[in-house]
């Protein structure tokens, strides 16, 4: 038994010290860092295609020039969007819409959908909780 104990107290030892001891990786040096011009294009293009993604409301509708005027919910701000004339047609002053820039031009414009649903059930509990009155003991 004392033996056994031993061995396995060994060979921890001998394994914690093995794996103190392993090298770094070499730091790469620019010989090894070379990389394709076709790699370096994508990695370009991935950089340069940056998405955002903007809710608001639409607040002015120019047909004259295709833009449109939104009101930026996050940080309350107008700002201006050059959309295609075929989505003009579509989009409404008012209207609650999502647009997915990407490196700022307009990409895509949605509705944004409400869930109604969601309301209704909240209402149907806000009016339940209203009919029935706390019993004060």
């Amino acid at each position: 038994m004392k033996k056994t104990v031993i061995s396995i107290a060994a060979l921890a030892a001998i394994s914690a010290v093995s794996f103190a001891q392993t090298n770094p990786a070499p730091a790469q040096t620019a010989q090894t860092q070379q990389v394709s011009p076709a790699a370096k294009t994508a990695a370009v293009s991935k950089e340069a295609k940056k998405a955002e993604v903007i809710f608001g409301d639409i607040s002015a509708v120019n047909t004259e020039k295709n833009e449109i005027t939104l009101k930026v919910k996050k940080d309350k701000t107008d700002k201006t969007f050059s959309v295609e004339q075929k989505e003009m047609a579509k989009l409404k002053v008012g209207e609650e819409v999502k647009i997915k820039l990407i490196d700022g031009k307009v990409e895509s414009i949605k509705p944004v959908m409400k869930h109604e649903v969601k309301n209704k059930k909240h209402e149907n509990k806000t009016e339940a909780k209203q009919e029935k009155p706390a019993e004060n003991k």
